[in-house]
This record gives C-alpha cells, sequence and structure tokens, in this order.
C-alpha cells in the first residue's frame, strides 16, 4: 500500500496510457500527477480505504488503479470502450506486480447510465461537453448513489454542478481546481495542447 502522494504520483505515471481515445467520446486521459493529488484528497477523507470503488469511464483506469494503492477493498472498473477496459486491466496486473498484492476488481462494458451497483465511492473523469453538450450528465447521475463521489468538471461549471445536486439533495464541494491539459489526440486538434480550467467536486 502506498503511504506518500509522491509515491503514488511515481506509480501512476507508469502506467500504460491508452492512445485509442474516441473523439465522440471525449477520451482524454487524467495527467498522473493530477490524478495523485485527486486520489490523496479522497484518501485523506477516508474515502479509498476499506472502500467498494467505482471508476466510470475508467478509460486505462488510472484513477481506480490509485485506489487500489491506497488501500480500496475493490475496485469497479467501467467502460463502454471495451480496449479502454483492456488497458485498465493491463494496468491492474502491473500494479499488482510493483505492489506484489493481488487486488479484487471487476471490469465492466457498459455505458455508465447502466451502472447501478452500491459502492461507497465513485471517481469519474467525464466528458466535458465539448463533442455532446451536458454528456457528463449520466455520470453525474450515476455519481449521486455513491456515499462519496469525485468528479473533474469545468471549473465554469460550478453553479450549475452545484444545483444539480442540490436537486437530488446532495452537497458539492469544491476540492481543488486544475488546468486540465487536453493533449493533441484528436484530428480536429489544432495545438500540442489546451488547457481548460477544471475542478474536482466532492459530491457527498
Amino acid at each position: 500500500m502506498i503511504t506518500r502522494k509522491k509515491d503514488l504520483a511515481l506509480l501512476l505515471s507508469s502506467l500504460h496510457s491508452y492512445a485509442g481515445g474516441k473523439a465522440e467520446l471525449e477520451q482524454y486521459q487524467t495527467p498522473s500527477e493530477m490524478a495523485a493529488d485527486a486520489l490523496w484528497i479522497a484518501h485523506m477523507q477516508g474515502d479509498l480505504s476499506g472502500k467498494n470503488v467505482a471508476d466510470l469511464g475508467c478509460g486505462n483506469g488510472i484513477l481506480g488503479c490509485g485506489a487500489l494503492a491506497l488501500g480500496a477493498a475493490s475496485v469497479t472498473f467501467v467502460d463502454l470502450d471495451r480496449n479502454a477496459l483492456k488497458c485498465a486491466r493491463e494496468n491492474v496486473a502491473l500494479l499488482e506486480e510493483r505492489l506484489q498484492q493481488t487486488f479484487h476488481c471487476v471490469f465492466l462494458s457498459k455505458d455508465v447510465a447502466s451502472f447501478h451497483e452500491s459502492v461507497d465511492t465513485v471517481l469519474q473523469n467525464p466528458p466535458f461537453g465539448v463533442q455532446e453538450e451536458h454528456a457528463d450528465r449520466r455520470f453525474r447521475l450515476a455519481a449521486l448513489g455513491a456515499k462519496a463521489g469525485y468528479s473533474f468538471h469545468k471549473l465554469d461549471t460550478q453553479n450549475f454542478i452545484h444545483t444539480f445536486v442540490q436537486h437530488h439533495h446532495k452537497t458539492a464541494t469544491l476540492v481543488a481546481t486544475y488546468a486540465f491539459p487536453l493533449k493533441k489526440t484528436m484530428v480536429y486538434h489544432t495545438k500540442p495542447v489546451y488547457h481548460v480550467d477544471a475542478g474536482l467536486w466532492r459530491i457527498t
């Protein structure tokens, strides 16, 4: 089990990236330093160690793998893209080799809208809605059933996020802000990297 944030960041940086991102799904990988910071916040809140966690829209599984490294009892990796799930599975195997542990994981190829499993904590970096407006809505809804949810969103949507969760009798707390780098991975990108002002919300 990892006990220092810098060790977590280093471990996450060694995971395989998923290079098959699809434009319509807005599959942008969470940078290792940002993932480590978000996970450490969740860890310090007591939302990971010994908890059943779901990584929704998991991509290469960086958030779920980080949760396992911080002592999560189990992680369910959910992604519509089967190739992304394959990458997440490979990264769990890599994690087990590095940490000399065996983890309890489930890999589900499905839309998060049909995910209704009972978990303690949800981790997610949903689409920002650039290609499809409100594409993150099904992620927000899926996270409401957990005791705690950690979700990245564009910072300029914070009023909407707070209104949305209040409507569902939940509380959203902005716990961190980032300059989220969207690297040139799609054909329509014109810059090597474009930074989006993003926030991490804890929903309880």
